[in-house]
C-alpha cells in the first residue's frame, strides 16, 4: 500500500529537495511551480517502478497533489 511518506520520498527524489516534507497534502505542486513537466513524469515513473502503478495518459494531469496520488493508489489497488 502506498503511503504519504512514499509519495513525499518520490517527490523529494524527483526534485532533489526536501521541500515536499513541508507541503500540505492538497498543495498543487504543478500549479505551484515546484515540479515542471519533466519532474512530474520522473516522479510518476518512480512510483510506477517502486509500487507497480500503471498511469494512463488521462490520469497524469490530475495527479498534482499528494492527496490525489494517494486517492489514485486506493482506486488502482481496489
Amino acid at each position: 500500500m502506498l503511503t504519504e511518506a512514499d509519495v513525499r520520498k518520490a517527490l523529494e527524489e524527483a526534485i532533489h529537495s526536501d521541500a515536499p516534507r513541508s507541503w500540505k497534502k492538497d498543495y498543487d505542486f504543478r500549479q505551484g511551480g515546484a515540479l515542471d513537466s519533466l519532474d512530474h513524469v520522473t516522479f510518476l515513473l518512480a512510483l510506477s517502478e517502486t509500487h507497480g502503478f500503471k498511469f494512463k495518459d488521462q490520469d497524469v494531469p490530475r495527479l498534482n497533489t499528494i492527496q490525489a496520488v494517494l486517492d489514485f493508489a486506493v482506486r488502482a489497488s481496489g
